[in-house]
């Protein structure tokens, strides 16, 4: 509505004052809840425990995180939903927690959560090197669980909790595919309600003129709210190439700091800096801290030593039917180890272009 109003002819914006405008926010828990058991026992339901009515007021509390939440309207929809579930169930009255599409078995949990893990699983399965990965989902999952026996996670924030993160690695190390999975792990987690990954460089986050820059944070954060946010090759928002580069770069980091720090992303989208070690950590040395500070989570992509990749390309002829010889095994080892020392060296895509070489070249 206020873009409308810029946009339009002045005469226009006079008769509608933006200053004067009524404000109606979106509904308190409290009065999403009431709202839920008025609308259930008006349509003649009751809820079959406390539980189930505060799992439906999650899933409204859930949904609230995303864009064009509709308050009652969402609520209606939420009933919709559970009356023809209940009605599928013959004379049954009273709502269980099947009808919010929801396990019985799950303690509350989404009944989705073991496909969704299950597919991450598969997706790491394909990934090589992915030790680092597990181990930190493991690590994050059990740390979820003691905060959730405690209370300690927010319904509203569920990504309060955990942070953003900081990706470091060298070329072709997984850093843009870790994010995407991480994605998958930490809606199937509850930690975010979207798997959505909006994805810019931070080069191409920098305008050409000052405000441009904003306009594109905002742009990115509000593409993937309540999903993840990756940002590349990060630590170009040092601005360490010229005086008019900073500024834009700084222009930068303050609206990401802003977006980190309003309410509609705060605990509720997650960040991704990522790129080469000492470079993402000058850059965050130089930051301020309020920038710095809302970074809790690191993970450091291992580079591929010669073993790797030809474990790599053993596993990936094996795919297609082809035998890579132990001889041919050998002689890649020992080239491998010095083509790695050579400056360029990109881990997974140069594996990956050394095996479409040795299988386009073979007899």
């Amino acid at each position: 509505m206020l873009k409308m109003l810029r946009e339009a002819n002045p005469g226009l914006q006079r008769r509608f004052s933006p200053e004067s405008a009524f404000h109606f926010a979106d509904f308190s828990d409290g009065q999403l809840e009431e709202l839920l058991h008025r609308t259930a026992a008006a349509a003649g339901l009751k809820w079959s425990s406390r539980k189930v009515r505060k799992a439906a007021l999650g899933l409204l509390i859930r949904e609230r995180i995303q864009p064009n939440f509709g308050n009652a309207g969402s609520v209606n929809s939420l009933l919709g939903r559970v009356k023809s579930a209940v009605a599928a169930r013959g004379d049954a009255r009273e709502i269980i927690l099947a009808d919010l599409g929801l396990d019985e078995n799950a303690a509350g949990g989404s009944a989705k959560t073991e496909a969704l893990l299950a597919e991450v699983e598969a997706e790491m399965s394909e990934l090589f090197k992915a030790e680092h990965l597990r181990a930190h989902f493991n690590d994050l999952a059990a740390r979820l669980t003691t905060l959730e026996k405690d209370g300690e996670l927010d319904a509203s924030r569920p990504a309060d909790k955990v942070g953003s993160y900081v990706f470091v690695g060298n070329p072709g190390t997984g850093k843009t595919t870790v994010a995407k999975v991480l994605a998958k792990w930490l809606r199937a987690k509850g930690v975010l309600v979207s798997d959505v990954v909006g994805e810019e460089s931070a080069l191409n986050l920098q305008g050409e003129y000052l405000g441009q820059t904003k306009e594109k944070v905002n742009k990115l954060m509000a593409s993937a709210r309540g999903g993840l946010v990756f940002i590349d090759e990060a630590y170009n928002l040092g601005g360490s190439r010229g005086m008019r580069a900073s500024l834009y770069a700084q222009e930068a980091v303050d609206q990401l700091t802003y977006c980190m720090t309003e309410d509609s992303h705060k605990g509720r989208t997650i960040v991704v800096l990522a790129g080469y070690e000492r470079e993402m950590n000058d850059m965050l040395a130089s930051a301020n801290p309020g920038f710095r500070s809302r970074f809790k989570q690191r993970i450091a992509m291992p580079d591929w030593d010669a073993a790797d990749v030809v474990e790599y390309l053993r596993r990936r002829c094996n795919k297609k039917g082809i035998v890579l010889a132990d001889a041919a095994q050998r002689v890649l080892l020992g080239g491998l180890d010095d083509v790695r020392k050579r400056p360029g060296w990109a881990n997974a895509r140069d594996a990956e272009w050394l095996f479409d070489e040795l299988t386009g070249t073979r007899l």
